[in-house]
This record gives structure tokens, sequence and C-alpha cells, in this order.
């Protein structure tokens, strides 16, 4: 198991628990999530104390490196205990990918209520833009920045088209289609 890896850890507790479900033992299934909540609740509160002490110490800046370190920054997102806000990770995530992006495109976060957020992409001038792939960049850079967000919708990406034609057809014969 990669420790370095949240997501990949989550997912693998995620696996197990739905095999267990799958299992048909409903009990030890039960018993299995209740296990699961226990030990969230007791590392949750141990790093509710952690953060405690760290904003007691004279360091006024070893909470912010700790929460500087994607794995303690999951951990403390997960439980409600980054120092930052949800819209400011997000903001700082959306301006680190910015020169990532196709020249003429700007991402804004436009709001973030429960777990869900919504950004607004715009493009300045025309291009061939794979609005798969930037939404697919744009939403890793988000969920690693704030993985407490469930849902990201984003204003002005479409999905990709793929057009599919028949043989033989105008479109498929015309010269600048290769023919």
């Amino acid at each position: 198991m990669n420790i370095d890896d949240p997501a990949r850890i989550a997912a693998q507790i995620d696996e197990a628990l739905a095999a267990l479900e799958a299992s048909g033992d409903t009990a030890g299934g039960a018993q299995a999530r209740e296990l699961a909540r226990s030990i969230m609740a007791l590392y949750g509160q141990g790093l509710s104390r952690m953060v405690e002490i760290v904003r007691a110490a004279p360091d006024s800046g070893l909470l912010d490196r700790l929460a500087g370190d994607p794995l303690i920054a999951s951990l403390l997102a997960l439980h409600g205990l980054h120092p930052e806000s949800v819209e400011a990770r997000i903001t700082r995530a959306l301006a680190a990918l910015q020169p990532a992006l196709p020249m003429g495109m700007d991402v804004v976060l436009a709001s973030t209520a429960g777990g869900d957020a919504v950004v607004n992409v715009t493009f300045h001038g025309a291009g061939p833009f794979r609005h798969g792939d930037i939404r697919r960049a744009l939403t890793r850079g988000i969920q690693e920045a704030a993985p407490e967000i469930e849902s990201i919708r984003f204003n002005g990406l479409h999905d990709d088209l793929i057009q599919i034609m028949r043989p033989g057809s105008a479109l498929a014969l015309s010269p600048s289609h290769g023919r």
C-alpha cells in the first residue's frame, strides 16, 4: 500500500467494505462499517487535538506547513480541520493549473455549497480545445485541493463528441475528411 496516495487508500477501504457487503455477511458488514467509523472518529479527535496544540505553539507557520503536505492536508480536510477554507484551496489549485491550460482560457471558482463546487470556464478566442481533457485536469486539481468536494459542475465546458459517419456518406467522402 502506497501511503503517499490518500485517494488510493480511501478507494481500497471502500473496495474492502463493498466486498464484505457483497459477501452476504450482513452482521460482518455492519461491524466493519462501525469499526471504520470508530477508527475515523479516533483519528479525527487525535488530529483535532494536534491542531489545537499547534495553534497554541509559538511557531505560527507550523500549521500552514503541515496543511501544505498533501497527505496531511487531505486528512485535515476529511475531518473538517483544514486551516484554509474550501474556496481558498480550490482558488489556489485553479491558479496553479492556469499556466497549463490552453491560452485564452480562464477558470474561476463561482461557488461552493455543501459538497458541491461550480467553476466557470471562459474561452477568449477560438481554438480546438479538448473539453474532456480539460475537465479531467481541473477535476483532479480540485479533488486534490479539496477532497471533501463531492461534485463539480463546469459552466462553459461540454463533453467532447465523437462524430460517427456511415461509410459512403457525403461527409465521409469529402476531401477534407481524408478521402
